[in-house]
């Protein structure tokens, strides 16, 4: 972007030969129905695309692993926490599910954030007495899968003020590998890494595709590729 606070609009793309975009991008450009008249690609996308290439994570496969890592380590009870807003943690969510289904076990889900898409304005928005609500209602111990490491940081400091213990009381475990998160947690979260410059290496390789006349792949999805990291979710 040219500068801060400044959205993108069609007649900046002008001198670009294409365009690495996602769904936020879009609105501001206009909307779904918004032609570009250029290659593009989105990338983290929420979904296909009728008109462009995509890649996405595979979120449900992330929400997967969340459950074979706690599970694997004694919890009996699962929860989530999240939002049930945002498309890509309610896959998350739904993965974490069906893997603790296949194993018997059954998931809480605790809709305490608001939309995630920003996840560091949500410190200032987020209900810490819902969130310390939905601590208290838990059984314990629990494994609790949070939509993103954000949130994850949020569930360590509402258990310390409860009085709970993590790991213990509650194993925690997020997404993203975000150190910001790590350091204000003052403990190293377990933590789902998954690849982002992966994606975006594959964005570009499909806008270049797209820039050389080839007819690119369609959607994409991604898994996520480096595992777990960190390790407070152990008992």
């Amino acid at each position: 972007y040219p500068g801060t606070g400044v959205r993108p609009t069609p007649a900046r793309l002008d001198q670009a030969d294409g365009v690495l975009l996602n769904e936020v991008s879009l609105r501001y450009l206009g909307g779904p129905g918004t032609r570009l008249g250029k290659p593009h690609v989105f990338y983290l996308a929420n979904g296909p695309h009728r008109r462009a290439p995509s890649v996405s994570l595979d979120e449900t496969a992330i929400g997967r692993m969340a459950a074979a890592h706690l599970i694997a380590r004694g919890y009996r009870h699962l929860a989530f926490i999240g939002s049930s807003t945002t498309l890509w943690a309610v896959l998350r969510s739904d993965g974490f599910r069906t893997a603790a289904r296949e194993r018997g076990l059954e998931v809480e889900h605790r809709d305490v954030l608001p939309a995630a898409g920003q996840v560091y304005r949500v410190a200032a928005r987020h209900d810490r007495d819902a969130m310390r609500r939905a601590l208290r209602s838990l059984p314990t111990p629990c494994g609790i899968f949070a939509a993103h490491d954000v949130a994850a940081c949020y569930v360590i400091q509402a258990a310390r003020v409860l009085g709970f213990r993590v790991p213990g009381d509650f194993g925690v475990i997020g997404v993203d590998a975000d150190p910001i998160a790590n350091a204000a947690a003052g403990l190293a979260i377990s933590t789902i890494e998954v690849p982002f410059r992966e994606t975006g290496w594959r964005a570009a390789a499909l806008l270049d595709h797209q820039a050389r006349g080839r007819r690119p792949a369609g959607a994409q999805a991604q898994a996520p590729g480096g595992g777990v990291l960190g390790g407070n979710a152990t008992r």
